[in-house]
């Protein structure tokens, strides 16, 4: 213990006496600084100016990728943990230390000459009524914090997992998760409906721990890995370079955001300016489930059991209508997002049946919501 403590004094000391210099002067550019240290959210160090890697000639994909893989580097690397658990690495990617550099010129490599994309996500060419679906993981498709499976071993999907992990303070989560009810036909029946061009993974949590459960779970007996387009994880996350929570970009799927819905529970992750396509989805609560289904509570039963079958159904929808009308998916999507949420319970509460408003937010009434940005003509 004294020599690891020892060697992160020399290490932080190192830090803050010499200047480093870039291995390439344009790589010190693509790193952003740290958060500031008010910010708790422990996996915010190393992310890369998405917008700056755009112009340099980078696909929004590949510059997100490329973020991914030089974090897993610096992740698999034993003296960087011990310096993130020490608190050390904001200081390092403040002044674009070399054990960052070396990892972002590896992941450029990767990215751009080997065309690895840990992420399996291959782009195709869209029309007006596709789409893909990505899902979040945690409280979303499964539940990992609960406490019901640590006490009953029937109250568990899987078990014998990779732990999830917080860094500041390091808490890591059960090394077993609860699936929500349904998941599974609701991801077979949305990637057969018309116009799916697949569906996706894209979640907050840990990369190793989220990887390992989708390594174990199966679909229709067949691995759960092959039947998804694309995985995409904690190290995928973005932010601008304002202070904000990390997020998930969905431009990463698609350019337009006119092709793809998020299913998820936590809006706080996805970009304001996308909420148009996300449904927000109620928390999952395994240990309600378990205690429901000891006591018969058929109605507490079936207000979770439906999550799912609800989400399938308004997506299968907004694919019928885009298709039929050969308008965007979004459009026809608009009204079960989060975005359009607040007007459809507006004009319901007016007395407008659910189809009628869904009608009505489909048509040129949306724009009584929509007021136009009015700058007054300066007066002489």
């Amino acid at each position: 213990m004294k020599r690891k403590a020892l060697l992160l004094a020399l290490a932080a000391a190192a830090l803050l006496t010499f200047p480093v210099q870039a291995l390439d002067p344009a790589l010190s550019n693509y790193l952003q600084d740290p958060m500031p240290e008010w910010y708790t959210e422990g996996f915010s160090r190393g992310h890369l100016n998405i917008p700056m890697m755009l112009k340099a000639g980078f696909s929004r994909l590949e510059a997100i990728e490329v973020q991914n893989q030089m974090k897993d580097l610096l992740e698999a690397n034993p003296e960087y943990l011990a310096l993130e658990q020490a608190g050390l690495t904001a200081k390092m990617a403040k002044h674009r230390d070399t054990m960052y550099l070396k990892a972002l010129e590896q992941a450029i490599k990767r990215v751009k000459v080997d065309k690895y994309f840990e992420s399996g996500f291959q782009p195709v060419a869209l029309k007006p009524g596709d789409f893909y679906v990505a899902f979040d993981m945690d409280e979303t498709l499964l539940t990992q914090w609960y406490e019901a499976g640590s006490k009953d071993p029937s109250r568990l999907d899987l078990k014998g997992l990779k732990r999830d992990m917080i860094y500041r303070p390091t808490v890591y989560g059960p090394d077993y998760v609860s699936m929500t009810p349904g998941w599974e036909k609701a991801l077979v029946d949305l990637a057969a409906t018309p116009g799916c061009k697949g569906i996706l993974i894209f979640s907050a949590k840990e990369d190793a721990a989220a990887h390992a459960i989708i390594d174990k779970l199966k679909i229709q007996g067949k691995p759960l890995r092959s039947f998804l387009k694309g995985v995409f994880t904690r190290n995928h996350l973005v932010r601008e370079s304002k202070a904000e929570k990390l997020s998930k970009d969905l431009r990463v799927i698609d350019e337009s955001l006119d092709h793809v819905v998020i299913v998820d529970d936590n809006p706080t992750r996805i970009f304001p300016s996308q909420q148009d396509n996300l449904r927000e989805f109620p928390k999952y609560n395994p240990d309600a489930y378990y205690e429901a289904k000891a006591r018969k509570n058929n109605q507490q039963l079936r207000m979770i059991e439906q999550l799912m079958p609800i989400v399938v159904t308004e997506i299968k929808e907004a694919a019928a209508f885009s298709q039929k009308n050969k308008v965007s998916f979004k459009h026809a999507f608009y009204p079960y997002s989060m975005g359009g949420s607040a007007e459809l319970i507006m004009l319901m509460k007016q007395g407008h049946s659910m189809d009628q408003a869904i009608a009505l937010l489909r048509s040129d009434t949306r724009d009584v919501f929509e007021p136009k940005f009015y700058v007054p003509p300066v007066k002489p």
